[in-house]
């Protein structure tokens, strides 16, 4: 590393600044990219959702990207494609945009749902949208539960 050192700090001033970072030939982004064998290569990978049915509180966290504590229906729809891992099939995620858009308005007045309204036992916007998925088209859960 310390033979390239200058070239990625060109200026000298013992920091690699953005601008170093990201130069398209010489910064640190493109001596790691030019020296990353294959066998070091990785693809990333995304975390499996938790299980809606039986993990409901961790799969509301893991959706709930911007910590609110609560979902937009755009939110709750691409997390419901990614649960039933419907995302292949177009027409499968127009249904699933479609079916919440129905049910949403039911649970709550706002733009979003909170946690409480969408987790409520017996009740919740979740409790609902499982069984109607279920009586649908079963899918085992992503975790094989």
């Amino acid at each position: 590393m310390e033979d390239a050192w200058p070239q990625v700090d060109p200026n000298g001033d013992g920091y690699v600044s953005r601008d170093e970072f990201f130069a398209p030939e010489t910064g640190l982004l493109a001596l790691v990219r030019a020296n990353l064998t294959d066998d070091m290569r990785v693809e990333p990978v995304e975390a499996a959702p938790p299980d809606v049915r039986t993990q409901r509180n961790a799969w509301f966290d893991h959706f709930d990207e911007d910590k609110t504590g609560s979902l937009t229906q755009e939110e709750l729809t691409r997390a419901l494609v990614k649960t039933y891992a419907l995302g292949a099939d177009l027409a499968q995620v127009r249904t699933m945009r479609d079916f919440v858009a129905a049910v949403f308005p039911a649970f709550t007045a706002e733009a979003t749902i909170s946690r409480d309204a969408f987790l409520r036992p017996g009740e919740g916007l979740a409790d609902t949208i499982i069984a109607q998925l279920d009586h649908l088209s079963p899918r085992p859960s992503p975790s094989g539960v």
